[in-house]
């Protein structure tokens, strides 16, 4: 029993024409001699060094700053939370002197 592998095989045996040749080959040779041509240079990897750097020094930065911002952050909430502590004891012993 044939399988689609083989309808397919026997397909281009019927038309005289198989699925590699010298067209398949000359495809190859051109995108083998394609990438040749645009290998790269070593100012390209300059060039992406320098750009992954660039962006490691950026994320170094902004986690620096998101880091400083939650300190901040904290600090403020701190300051809230006693000044609120202190709000509410001053109300409490207010409401003691009128009870």
């Amino acid at each position: 029993m044939a399988t689609s592998g083989d309808h397919h095989r026997s397909q281009y045996r019927a038309a005289g024409d198989l699925p590699f040749g010298w067209p398949s080959i000359g495809a190859d040779g051109a995108v083998l001699g394609g990438g040749y041509r645009w290998r790269w240079s070593p100012a390209t990897f300059y060039q992406i060094a320098e750009w992954a750097m660039f962006n490691y020094s950026r994320e170094r930065r902004i986690s620096g700053e998101l880091f400083d911002s939650q300190v901040e952050l904290e600090r403020s909430l701190a300051r809230s939370a006693r000044a609120l502590s202190d709000r509410l004891q001053e109300t409490n012993v207010a409401l003691d002197v009128w009870a």
